[in-house]
């Protein structure tokens, strides 16, 4: 009867261990960017202090001036990168997953001229030039489904080391203007299968979600530190391509 047990249960081992193996690799985060877009409703914007930016522009400030609203939106030209954040490494604890990640790439672009006394200026926002020094490094918190360890909840605080780039509409005169970020992110993520994914993309999908048909964008709300609000969604290269989480 022993035998017959042990013999039994040897067998079982060879079908369970290999799933359980192939399940902990399919599960697993691979280096590389990842693509944020900003989604293009609602508007997403900056709270700034126009008085100081008018300063910076022009040189004199204008008492009339408080705080505002800077608006920013995507570059326009199809550009699904307007935020990326590299994955420096990751650690699985009981529960959850750490995530360290740092600035890649940033373009945004404002859809309107800012107004001022020294004339109308058109403006991107794009990471500040690293000089010895990397970009900040952050950490994002994984938490997985409880029922399908593929999907989940990010949530964490991103920072950005960035500036304002200000061209002079008429003159052509640029002004850089640093403008830090702290973005509060949080919202969902997917796992998609590492096979499928172009050298230098990450497999975790930020703000997306696997359908029936594949992957689709899941619009987040980051909020910004000083009051702003940035609408962002996954700019991943597997947004619409068909498969699964089930795919090799």
């Amino acid at each position: 009867m022993v035998r017959r047990l042990l013999a039994a249960l040897s067998v079982v081992a060879l079908f369970v261990v290999p799933a359980v193996q192939a399940h902990s690799t399919s599960s697993s985060v691979e280096p590389g960017e990842i693509p944020l877009a900003l989604s293009p409703s609602p508007p997403s914007y900056l709270i700034e202090n126009v008085a100081a930016l008018e300063s910076s522009l022009c040189g004199t400030v204008n008492q009339g001036h408080a705080g505002g609203a800077i608006v920013v939106s995507g570059d326009g030209g199809g550009n699904r990168m307007a935020l990326s954040l590299e994955v420096l490494e990751h650690e699985h604890l009981i529960g959850w997953t750490t995530l360290t990640v740092r600035p890649r790439r940033l373009l945004l672009t404002g859809p309107s001229k800012v107004l001022t006394s020294c004339g109308s200026w058109t403006y991107d926002l794009v990471l500040r030039a690293a000089s010895d020094v990397s970009h900040p490094v952050s950490q994002l918190v994984l938490v997985p489904d409880s029922d399908w360890p593929e999907i989940g909840t990010v949530s964490g605080q991103v920072q950005v080391e960035a500036e304002y780039e200000f061209t002079q509409a008429t003159t052509a005169v640029r002004v850089q203007v640093a403008r830090d970020l702290v973005l509060n992110l949080s919202g969902v993520w997917s796992l998609a299968p590492a096979s499928r994914m172009p050298l230098g993309e990450s497999n975790l999908i930020l703000l997306g979600a696997p359908t029936d048909s594949g992957w689709s964008a899941e619009r987040g709300l980051v909020r910004e530190s000083a009051g702003g609000e940035l609408w962002f969604e996954s700019g991943s290269s597997i947004l619409g391509k068909a498969g699964s989480l089930l795919d090799p």
